[in-house]
């Protein structure tokens, strides 16, 4: 059916650069990265529509504050999301053979309401580190968090 993509990715880098004699990882070295995105129809409801997307990648590399990547680096956990999502047609496209719409719909294509579910497993994934100096000196990394669940409802409109 029209509108109903999927795909499955995988990526591998390596990037690195040599700094001072020793080489090390860009800020940007995510080793390896797997997505997946599935939408399909419920065969008899065609105006509601199921999505899915899970995504699992490499930590990045991380230094500590007032350090260089030369003297140490470590690398944040691995990302891990799934996100699932249900969208309904108000207002589907017109299909070969169906009367034109009237009135005020004609100007629309399509109408869907959604409601998605961002990060169905509640994953703490760490996008970055505070940064905490005791009275003797030693660093301690407080990961931030990036946010868990979430509860998306959304409408979309195409012209």
């Amino acid at each position: 059916m029209a509108g109903s993509d999927s795909w499955l990715s995988f990526s591998l880098m390596k990037t690195q650069e040599t700094l001072r004699g020793v080489k090390v990882p860009r800020p940007n070295d995510r080793r390896y990265n797997l997505a997946l995105y599935f939408t399909d129809y419920f065969p008899k409801f065609p105006k509601l529509k199921f999505s899915l997307r899970g995504i699992f990648s490499d930590g990045l590399p991380a230094i500590a504050s007032h350090s260089s990547r030369d003297k140490g680096y470590f690398r944040t956990p691995a990302y891990k999301r799934v996100d699932i999502g249900l969208m309904y047609g108000l207002l589907t496209p017109v299909r070969e053979g169906e009367p034109q719409r009237e009135g005020f719909a004609r100007y629309f294509k399509s109408i869907w309401l959604g409601v998605d579910v961002f990060n169905l497993l509640d994953v703490s994934n760490v996008s970055s580190y505070y940064w905490v100096t005791d009275v003797n000196n030693i660093q301690y990394a407080v990961p931030n968090y990036l946010t868990r669940r979430q509860l998306n409802v959304r409408l979309t409109i195409d012209f």
